[in-house]
């Protein structure tokens, strides 16, 4: 083994040399053993994060049949272009499976975490847990999809129509699910294809 000394290069002989050697081989294997092997990365899942009002779609214990099937047919739509939709309504089951705060706080902020993109889905009513959710995806610089209907008022959505300045947030009205759908196709092709 090579040793720097007092500006020399010697070469040091010694049982705990060797020692240092083999340990250091072992250890820079075990990190790197793929690279050695030759053995390329398991293919791994994409993932979009699905985010609309969740508390205020459920009355007396039943998810709002309209958002339901919004939130359905654009996820289906989604994974048949090759990504895995992680949201807190499947997670959830739309409400038959509620979570606590401290539960569901953290998982969607790990599922917001796992995703490549962010897309939102408005509706008339407005959620705290979308816009929470926005911010966490915008601070990780993640691309962000906000489909807003066109019935829903432009006060509403004021300071959200301000975020495509900053480069990664797109919004777009939609007045039919066929629209909404052929949108996001364009934000996955310019944005994570």
């Amino acid at each position: 083994m090579l040793l720097w000394n007092n500006g020399e290069l010697t070469l040091w002989h010694s049982p705990l040399a060797l020692s240092a050697l083999v340990a250091n081989t072992i250890l820079d294997f075990c990190l790197n053993w793929r690279f050695y092997l030759s053995i390329p990365p398991s293919p791994s899942t994409r993932h979009i994060f699905l985010s609309a009002r969740f508390s205020t779609a459920l009355a007396d214990g039943t998810f709002d049949q309209d958002l339901h099937s919004s939130i359905t047919a654009i996820s289906a739509h989604v994974e048949q272009s090759g990504f895995k939709i992680l949201s807190a309504h499947q997670a959830e089951e739309f409400g038959k499976k509620l979570q606590e705060p401290s539960n569901f706080v953290p998982r969607d902020r790990r599922d917001v975490c796992r995703s490549e993109a962010l897309i939102v889905l408005l509706d008339t009513q407005l959620s705290a847990g979308v816009w929470t959710e926005v911010g966490w995806a915008t601070a990780m610089r993640k691309p962000v999809l906000i489909l807003r209907p066109e019935q829903l008022e432009a006060a509403a959505t004021r300071f959200a129509e301000g975020l495509p300045s900053i480069g990664i947030v797109e919004m777009h009205n939609f007045d039919t699910l066929s629209n909404a759908t052929k949108t996001i196709d364009g934000f996955i092709s310019r944005r994570l294809r």
